[in-house]
């Protein structure tokens, strides 16, 4: 069961292992923000948490660890170890739930810079997670056609596509650097691209 809701809780706030293990209850502002502090080349940052990842979370406390069950990351990490064995899935870790949340969320037609947003990678590093289902790919590209010129404003070249995402990767850089410093501000899910 705690391991089960620790999945769940990585599945849906995109974080890593070390992220999850160090989750706190007294960086928690209810009713869906958790501050995650940086590791590696990311600031620290509040997330807006999916409410599946809240319920996973179990009733709130003052503080202590979120995921309390296991004394040391490296215990947390072995019983993920254990548990993708006994599912003979090998090899599989936790960052899994990393790879297959961000490419869900595409799949399921978010944009680039929407899942930027909700994971808090860059748009390289999102690349490298993004994985796709070759199959279905295909059969998306066999019944694709360009559509016919003046047939809809919403048709756009790659170079006005290119354009666009740079302008939303500027702006995003822009946010990034207003959200820095102790007083950041809540991060919000970018609805719209």
């Amino acid at each position: 069961i705690h391991l089960n809701r620790a999945l769940t809780f990585g599945l849906y706030s995109l974080l890593r292992i070390s992220q999850v293990f160090h989750a706190d209850w007294q960086h928690f502002k209810g009713p869906d923000q958790l501050w995650v502090p940086g590791i590696k080349t990311q600031d620290g940052r509040w997330i807006t948490l999916h409410p599946k990842a809240l319920d996973a979370m179990g009733s709130p406390k003052e503080s202590g660890p979120i995921f309390d069950h296991w004394e040391t990351l490296p215990a947390f990490r072995e019983a993920v170890y254990k548990k993708a064995k006994r599912e003979k899935l090998g090899g599989v870790r936790f960052h899994e739930t990393k790879h297959t949340g961000i490419s869900a969320l595409l799949e399921a037609g978010y944009s680039v810079p929407e899942v930027c947003r909700i994971s808090g990678n860059s748009y390289r590093t999102i690349a490298n997670y993004a994985h796709v289902n070759e199959q279905r790919v295909f059969e998306k590209w066999k019944s694709f056609e360009y559509r016919q010129t003046g047939e809809s404003s919403a048709t756009r070249t790659a170079t006005v596509q290119q354009t666009m995402a740079k302008q939303a990767e500027t702006q995003d850089q822009e946010l990034h650097k207003e959200e820095q410093g102790e007083n950041a501000k809540r991060v919000q899910i970018a609805m719209n691209s």
